[in-house]
């Protein structure tokens, strides 16, 4: 948390003064104005609704107070179920609703990364990949992950990309002697950087199935955010992560 904590802090008024220069709102825009629109339409919440946010804010409270005794996926899966039992959703409902894809993308993913592993394929990749990359310098080997990762989260789930590329980063860490901690973080975060289209993350697409954008919209304004999203987390790789002792700045 604490290496990529700051990253966040520093994007989020970078993101917002992004959205607001490539879609100005309104003249007559006013947050009181959308507030009074929005009053006229919300209902009192139901039994049903108030069910819902009982089982998610005891799944939460779950997953902060997590030991080694239970995982978070078995905390998820309960939560489920207590949706269930308490009426929230039913099957017909379920079956309706849940991206089933997306669940198959991601436990895919995480067997190409473990069969990548357990066959050798990842260090063939990763044997490959350095002859291509400037294996003279960590730092471009870093970047060069940290880009790769980028992409390839635009095209799948930040988990699946993960769950494939860390494998191959782990191998390319172990072959040119750099920290594999370093290595697997330099991967897994920019996974989260899915700004480009709108089947990068679960939360695009979402965002998109309102209606509000196009696919264009998302280029326009993510195309800067992802830059400077590259650039702020290599910056910190080299200055901030050194003063926290993630690593010491030299192999």
């Amino acid at each position: 948390m604490k290496a990529a904590a700051p990253l966040t802090l520093i994007m989020i008024p970078i993101v917002w003064i992004i959205l607001r220069i490539t879609f100005p709102p309104p003249k007559d825009f006013t947050i009181e104005k959308v507030l009074t629109e929005l009053k006229k339409t919300v209902k009192p919440m139901s039994a049903r609704q108030w069910k819902a946010l009982g089982v998610f804010a005891f799944t939460i409270l779950l997953f902060i107070t997590s030991s080694s005794l239970i995982d978070l996926g078995t905390i998820a899966i309960f939560g489920s179920i207590l949706m269930f039992l308490a009426g929230v959703i039913d099957w017909e409902e379920a079956e309706r609703s849940i991206p089933w894809g997306i669940m198959f993308i991601y436990g895919a993913a995480i067997t190409m990364g473990i069969a990548l592993k357990d066959t050798g394929a990842a260090e063939w990749l990763a044997r490959g990949a350095l002859n291509v990359l400037p294996s003279e310098s960590p730092l471009l080997i870093m970047l060069s992950i940290i880009i790769v990762a980028a992409i390839a989260t635009e095209f799948l789930s930040g988990g699946a990309s993960a769950a494939i590329l860390i494998p191959i980063s782990l191998n390319i860490a172990l072959i040119a002697n750099i920290d594999p901690v370093l290595i697997a973080l330099v991967t897994a975060i920019p996974t989260a950087f899915a700004f480009l289209t709108v089947y990068g993350t679960p939360a695009n697409t979402m965002a998109y199935s309102t209606g509000y954008f196009k696919q264009k919209d998302l280029l326009r304004a993510g195309l800067m955010v992802q830059i400077l999203i590259l650039l702020a987390l290599y910056t910190l790789v080299k200055t901030y992560w050194i003063t926290i002792g993630i690593w010491s700045g030299t192999f």
